[in-house]
């Protein structure tokens, strides 16, 4: 057991083998019980260790990297997100997932707490990068329940029913996003670029605020002169 504790971390189950031999002839023998679960605990807490390593090895090719050089004469591609109809979304979202379960089965059995949180760093970045990715993608717009109106569903499953608000919610999604990666740790030269598509993003909320606030004020001269009109007719 001291052999076993003194190579953790560890991804290589061969360490486990020579334990196995005296804990069979333990049991056998019947050596005190504490001394038994002690040893399985151990065994446990190794086997979670190295299934969490091993996870967080594949993860950490996931994490988006800087897009490399172009060959001479070849101009380059913005360094934007890959899309998250892409390959590379799905597989990540699926092993962030699995990582998120060798994470919670690691702590249960108390594994060493710098290799739980150096895995829930990854965790942390892969999610926000996933955020990101969905965060970038173009809400559908379809017929909303009353005729003439419109429904807008964005990635996350939110719905809004007018422009300013689905422009609103995909600013407020990229932020969150953007604010998470970074401090994350996700590449710059990513972020940059994704910033330069939420200015569009931003030039256009504007428009649409500036738009809403000058049909509002219509509408409130329009129900003031209604109101003047009707109080006239009284009088």
């Amino acid at each position: 057991m001291a052999t076993l504790d003194g190579k953790r971390p560890t991804k290589d189950r061969e360490n486990i083998r020579p334990l196995l031999p005296p804990l069979k002839n333990a049991r056998a023998n019947a050596v005190q019980p504490q001394l038994i679960d002690a040893a399985d605990q151990l065994l446990q807490t190794v086997e979670a260790e190295a299934a969490l390593l091993e996870q967080s090895d594949l993860c950490a090719t996931m994490v988006m990297v800087e897009p490399a050089e172009p060959a001479e004469g070849v101009p380059p591609e913005p360094a934007l997100p890959p899309p998250a109809s892409s390959d590379f979304h799905r597989t990540t979202e699926a092993g962030m997932n699995r990582l998120g379960v060798k994470i919670a089965a690691a702590q249960v059995v108390e594994a060493m707490e710098e290799v739980v949180q150096t895995a829930e760093q990854l965790h942390r970045q892969l999610g926000a990068e996933t955020e990101l990715r969905l965060a970038l993608v173009e809400p559908t717009e379809g017929p909303g329940e009353e005729e003439g109106t419109v429904i807008f569903s964005h990635p996350n499953n939110a719905k809004t029913t007018t422009k300013l608000e689905s422009l609103q919610l995909r600013n407020d999604m990229l932020d969150a996003a953007l604010d998470k990666c970074a401090a994350e740790g996700s590449v710059e030269v990513i972020l940059e670029e994704v910033r330069k598509t939420q200015k569009v993003l931003k030039a256009e909320l504007k428009e649409a605020v500036a738009l809403d606030e000058e049909v509002k004020a219509k509408e409130a001269a329009a129900a003031a002169k209604a109101a003047k009109k009707k109080k006239g007719k009284k009088a």
